[in-house]
């Protein structure tokens, strides 16, 4: 413990004046002084600071303290005393008894009741000390000077006696004097010794450390050379530190210090038996312990791709960490193994630990190498690695997609099953691999040039029951497009009826060969007349249909709906519900027509539940024929039924 070092705070009254008695400062006994004195009688400290007593770097552990006579003559302002209390003045005059920034004793204690008498003719004069606003006998003050002391002394455990040394602590202590201002280190005293012996090295340290810590605590160190202290064995150190103001602190405690250094273990790898990413960064972390509790000085981290036949480093660094992060890209897909070892402070390595990861890593970009270019069908060739499945897409000049194929095959090759024009395209590719991760996306580009065929005509009429088409080419294949959908193989064909156009459309004749088409100038056609025949014809073939043209007694029925997907949610707060949309629409017809052909009634009946081409003046719609009633009468048929759109492309496959 370090010494503290008390004094006593009492007050000595001294006369100016040549008559009187000193009042007794051990035991503050009265002091009689004559009535004949006049002038001051001042007082000070008894302590081994100057006059005035500027002890203020010192704890004063009573800090109100006041003075007063028990009794005293003269008159009303004859000034009795004074003297100095800290920095602060006391005056006693007859009527007055003022302590500044403490407690103002003004007319209240002329009271008899407080001993104060003005008639005597002799001053009874008898020192009292004032701690909080009570008045008691003469009482002993106690100064306690600031001590400073050392905590969290390293090393502690472990020192490498072929390094530098270093020693260091920090410095606690309540370190305020009564002036405000915080004690420091001006030096210490380091001593060592070895374990056992009796021998002490004394280390004088002439270092200030300026205070930079909370209240003031500095922090210090010392550096020792290398080779200073015994190998293979132990020392203990101390350090005691004597503060700005001269004051001297006790020693510490011994801490013993081992030089004889021991591996660590490291345990507890992560991640272990886990999937990572390769294609981010990973934070590997372990526990590092050896019997001092030091840190370690640096780890090492290799891996295995082959079940630790072979071991490659991946990352060693001089840290007391015991985790790092693993950049991007560093593990290759698969399974993997990595071991992490620690150094202790003198460098000894620990054991290995190993752990196992299965590593998931993006495919490498593929690589398109080729591309036909001398066919409209073009096959496109690429090499990749871990290929599971691959996405092939065609855009056209402006970046627009026309063409899209997705297989979950290790393929390395696709022939595009569209036909394209002489143009310029760009290809796109992506890959994915057995983890399901997706590579980046590569492109080319490429420009088609397919030798054509002749170019083929066509020709046509709209009539009141369909649209009536002939045509020429010179190939062995044709196909008919109409808005831009082929709508039938007209291969070996001069002439073509289409009973499901719309009213208006326009066609083109394309003629086929192996390696490239050419497509005919378009055709529109509009039917003239304000009213077509209706009809309705199997999606799947054309040739089945019906013509409905008339209702006996009356009109036809076209009785249509539309509806939007939407639901009404209900909220709190809320008099009416929110309507939330969806994208689905649902579009209905319900028909009403009379059939002459028994016929007719039967291949209508075959079309219930089958997807039908609805067509009539004003709508043109590919739908599911869901229901059909019918009432036989003498000579006709009364028929009803109900379609429902649904989403359909009328287009053959011509490929």
């Amino acid at each position: 413990m370090a010494t503290t070092y008390r004094r006593r705070y009492c007050l000595k009254v001294v006369t100016t004046m040549t008559m009187g008695n000193i009042w007794n400062e051990e035991t503050g006994d009265t002091v009689n002084v004559s009535s004949s004195i006049a002038g001051c009688i001042s007082f000070e400290r008894d302590s081994d600071a100057a006059h005035n007593y500027e002890c203020t770097k010192k704890i004063l552990r009573h800090t109100d303290i006041m003075v007063a006579f028990q009794s005293f003559t003269g008159g009303t302002n004859t000034c009795l005393y004074q003297g100095y209390d800290k920095v602060h003045t006391v005056i006693c005059t007859c009527n007055n008894f003022l302590a500044n920034n403490f407690y103002r004793i003004d007319e209240y204690y002329k009271d008899i009741s407080h001993g104060i008498i003005s008639s005597s003719s002799v001053v009874s004069a008898k020192m009292y000390t004032h701690k909080n606003v009570q008045f008691s006998p003469f009482l002993q003050d106690t100064l306690e000077d600031i001590v400073l002391k050392s905590s969290n002394n390293k090393p502690s455990s472990f020192a490498d006696a072929d390094k530098k040394v270093i020693f260091s602590w920090d410095i606690y202590s309540f370190s305020t004097g009564e002036d405000g201002k915080h004690r420091y280190q001006k030096s210490a005293v380091l001593e060592w010794k070895e374990t056992g012996k009796s021998e002490v090295h004394r280390i004088e340290i002439n270092k200030e450390a300026p205070p930079n810590g909370p209240d003031g605590a500095g922090y210090s160190e010392y550096e020792v050379p290398e080779n200073t202290f015994p190998k293979n064995s132990s020392f203990q150190w101390r350090v005691k530190i004597i503060s700005d103001d001269d004051v001297e602190g006790d020693f510490s405690d011994w801490v013993t210090v081992s030089t004889t250094d021991v591996a660590g273990t490291v345990r507890a790898l992560s991640p272990d038996n886990a999937v990572i990413d390769a294609d981010v960064e990973n934070r590997f972390s372990w526990i590092y312990s050896n019997p001092y509790g030091t840190a370690p000085t640096g780890y090492e981290i290799e891996m295995s791709v082959n079940g630790g036949s072979n071991w490659q480093q991946i990352k060693k660094e001089t840290t007391a960490d015991c985790f790092t992060v693993i950049p991007a890209g560093t593990f290759q897909k698969g399974n993997v193994q990595y071991r992490v070892r620690a150094f202790s402070q003198s460098g000894i390595a620990s054991e290995w630990t190993v752990a196992n990861i299965t590593v998931r890593a993006r495919p490498a970009i593929p690589s398109i190498y080729r591309v036909d270019t001398d066919t409209d069908r073009p096959t496109v060739w690429w090499e990749s690695v871990d290929q599971e499945a691959y996405e092939l897409k065609i855009l056209d000049a402006s970046g627009g997609e026309i063409y899209s194929h997705y297989a979950a095959l290790p393929d390395r090759s696709h022939k595009i099953t569209k036909r394209l024009d002489d143009e310029q395209y760009t290809a796109t590719l992506t890959i994915w691999n057995d983890f399901g991760l997706d590579s980046p996306t590569t492109q080319r580009q490429f420009v088609l040039e397919a030798v054509k065929p002749s170019k083929p005509s066509v020709f046509g009429t709209a009539l009141f029951s369909h649209n009536s088409l002939a045509f020429s080419y010179s190939t062995q294949r044709a196909v008919l497009l109409r808005n831009g959908v082929a709508i039938a193989d007209v291969s070996g064909l001069n002439s073509y009826d289409d009973y499901t156009a719309p009213m208006s459309c326009e066609y083109r004749l394309r003629a086929l060969s192996d390696t490239a088409f050419c497509d005919s100038d378009p055709l529109p056609l509009t039917y003239p007349g304000s009213s077509r025949a209706a009809s309705i014809s199997l999606a799947s073939d054309h040739a089945v249909r019906v013509s409905l043209v008339c209702k006996e007694g009356s009109p036809p029925e076209r009785t249509s709906s539309l509806s939007a997907e939407y639901a009404l949610l209900q909220f709190a707060g809320r008099r009416l519900p929110v309507a939330e949309y969806g994208d689905q629409f649902t579009r209905t017809k319900s028909l009403s027509y009379s059939l002459r052909n028994y016929d007719d009634l039967s291949i209508l009946r075959s079309m219930v539940g089958q997807t039908v081409v609805w067509n009539d003046r004003r709508d043109h719609m590919v739908a599911c024929l869901s229901s059909l009633s019918w009432n036989e009468r003498r000579g006709f048929v009364d028929v009803s039924f109900s379609l429902t759109e649904v989403d359909s492309n009328e287009g053959i496959d011509y490929e």
